[in-house]
């Protein structure tokens, strides 16, 4: 029932963009996970339920809040730094910003690929192929970014509460696919899946089968928010023609399979450590000879090998969101560079 809510409040405000129909959407699975985490007692930290304050602000959040891992309160900035702290989250919203309007620019004219497909199959590794994936990964990144680092400059001056960000240089700081998908990637999907499927799992079921369910909950969710943003766009939203045909190819499954195969890149990395617990090729792997090399690789170049992993296949989820026009309803507000004919 909680799930059809959004499709409900979009027709009945008539909502006509994407992206406010994807933020409905995924708004309504966060608090759906997070719900989900209260009932098995796996809510991190549990503070938020002692007091209303914290209860209110946990659950209206779109960003995670930092907290003391000892006492399970919320971490707040000293009175005098609030607002250098939020400060620095609207530095970070006007970086982002002025980045995203540059990749608008760029990439509006193209239709956001770069390269286009003539009809011909140029492969997965080809260099165009990969081209267009990465230019629609970091695209989104800055969405991402932009848009979580506006929310946690409102909490930090309001509040004082200090917050992460949604994504942390994933791209090109990365030391391994968990790192990536764990620590840099839409933090706020990663925690509240991990409250929600993974830490109620992890003690009676197999790690491998709880990984593959988290990511298996993941590519269920996005597909969800494709729906809502597909539904919205045929039945109650964009009177643009181009929208309205995209909507037609539209390809559900895709989204699922992509998530799947990182939840197998990252049971290969964990059965490459020694452990079962580290990074991906660090000191505890075993192939020694890997080691060295990977260890005197730049951290840039590792963060794109850890890219790669994923990014061949990355079309299987940007398809979708490029169908459903998401790039091009972002964009409004932006700065941007048109060619004036």
């Amino acid at each position: 029932f909680t799930l059809y809510i959004p499709h409900v409040i979009i027709q009945w405000l008539n909502i006509s963009n994407t992206v406010s129909m994807i933020v409905m959407g995924g708004a309504f699975i966060l608090q759906t996970l997070r719900c989900i985490a209260a009932i098995h007692g796996t809510t991190t930290p549990l503070s938020v339920e002692k007091k209303v304050f914290n209860y209110c602000i946990y659950y209206c959040s779109i960003v995670n809040l930092i907290y003391d891992t000892t006492t399970g309160e919320f971490v707040f900035t000293d009175t005098k730094y609030r607002y250098m702290e939020a400060l620095s989250k609207f530095k970070t919203f006007l970086v982002s910003s002025i980045l995203l309007g540059l990749m608008f620019s760029i990439l509006e004219p193209m239709e956001y690929k770069p390269y286009k497909d003539d009809g011909s199959d140029i492969g997965l590794f080809h260099w165009k192929h990969l081209v267009n994936n990465f230019c629609f990964a970091y695209t989104w990144h800055l969405c991402l970014l932009s848009g979580s680092s506006l929310f946690g400059f409102a909490v930090a001056l309001l509040t004082g509460i200090q917050t992460i960000d949604l994504t942390i240089n994933p791209l090109f700081g990365s030391s391994s696919p968990s790192d990536f998908w764990g620590r840099r990637w839409n933090n706020v999907v990663h925690k509240a899946l991990k409250d929600a499927v993974f830490r109620p799992m992890i003690p009676n079921v197999n790690p491998a089968l709880t990984v593959i369910a988290v990511f298996l909950c993941s590519g269920f969710l996005h597909e969800y928010i494709l729906m809502t943003a597909e539904l919205g766009l045929s039945q109650f939203g964009s009177d643009d023609v181009n929208d309205k045909q995209n909507i037609t190819n539209v390809k559900y499954g895709f989204q699922t399979i992509f998530f799947l195969w990182n939840a197998i890149i990252l049971l290969c990395e964990y059965s490459l450590s020694s452990r079962g617990r580290h990074y991906w090729m660090t000191t505890t792997t075993k192939f020694k000879f890997v080691r060295r090399i990977w260890n005197s690789l730049p951290s840039v170049v590792v963060s794109l090998l850890v890219v790669f992993t994923v990014l061949p296949l990355a079309h299987w989820f940007s398809d979708g969101m490029l169908e459903v026009s998401i790039l091009p309803h972002y964009r409004f507000g932006f700065p941007m560079f048109v060619i004036v004919e």
